[in-house]
């Protein structure tokens, strides 16, 4: 509880609150996106949901008959936007150390342990509330 308050008064989690504002259709993370310099990651969520938004308003075909291309410019605005995102490279430096741990297969839990861990975390948090 002490760790929460004290997140909640940093200076950081406030910045980052209002960018991940969802007034005006998260305006303020649109744009910090629009401002960060790449390589970045952005949330995959936002895309999605706008995707959706476009398929379910608009219709592919107009009452005429005709192709609806408004539909079709709005998902190829979306889906180039996504792609800008991806068009620069991390420059990362292989870490072997690192890399070994992640590529080690033996490091792989089974399913039932995986499960028994999932388990012991609910309990743990079912005791903090």
């Amino acid at each position: 509880i002490e760790c929460k308050r004290l997140v909640a008064q940093s200076t950081e989690y406030a910045e980052l609150k209002e960018i991940f504002s969802p007034a005006h259709n998260f305006k303020a993370y649109r744009q910090a996106l629009r401002d960060a310099n790449p390589p970045l990651i952005p949330y995959l969520g936002r895309f999605l949901t706008d995707l959706t938004f476009i398929e379910d308003a608009n219709k592919i075909r107009q009452a005429n008959d005709h192709i609806h291309f408004r539909k079709c410019y709005l998902v190829a605005e979306v889906i180039q936007e996504l792609q800008r995102h991806q068009q620069t490279p991390y420059n990362l430096t292989v870490v072997p150390i690192i890399r070994e741990y992640v590529t080690d297969v033996s490091q792989i839990a089974s399913e039932e342990e995986c499960y028994r861990r999932s388990q012991m975390q609910q309990r743990k948090k079912k005791v903090l509330k």
